[in-house]
């Protein structure tokens, strides 16, 4: 028979086991080796034209994300607040890499503005690490204006 306490310990690292898969697949999905970015944006958003910018489903999946999960501290645009840092200067000074926000983002971190709580077990945001990036990037890159993109066609 088995015991209620092993029950719950065996379904704990049942869990944190599909957890790190998850963060393995999204480390092997990250930005390519070539260099390639990981959004794709018209030529609108490159102009900043927020009115007519258009991102691939990855992007806009990753704007939708931080939207609902990160903005209420880092600010609307990931520009920062006076309780969260701004996340472009984060990725561009510090040169962060994917497999570093990944880190960050799923196991949290405590800094000198607060602590930025661990989403690594929540499932609206640990499948979605790769998305987060893309926008990240994109507006880390300065090809994506601040608000709500339209979706490209054919995405």
């Amino acid at each position: 028979m088995i015991q209620p306490g092993r029950l719950v310990s065996a379904a704990f690292f049942l869990g944190l086991f599909t957890v790190a898969a998850q963060w393995g697949t999204a480390l092997a999905a990250g930005q390519g080796s070539s260099g390639e970015k990981p959004y794709k944006v018209n030529e609108a958003c490159r102009k900043g034209d927020a009115q007519n910018c258009k991102v691939d489903m990855k992007t806009y999946i990753g704007w939708r994300t931080f939207n609902a999960f990160c903005s209420r501290c880092h600010g609307e645009a990931a520009e920062g607040s006076s309780i969260a840092p701004n996340l472009m200067d984060r990725i561009q000074q510090k040169h962060m890499t994917f497999s570093d926000f990944v880190q960050v983002v799923a196991s949290g971190k405590k800094g000198s503005m607060g602590v930025m709580p661990a989403w690594g077990q929540n499932p609206n945001v640990n499948n979605k690490f790769e998305q987060l990036w893309a926008y990240l990037q994109a507006r880390t890159d300065g090809v994506l204006p601040p608000g709500r993109p339209g979706k490209l066609r054919n995405e």
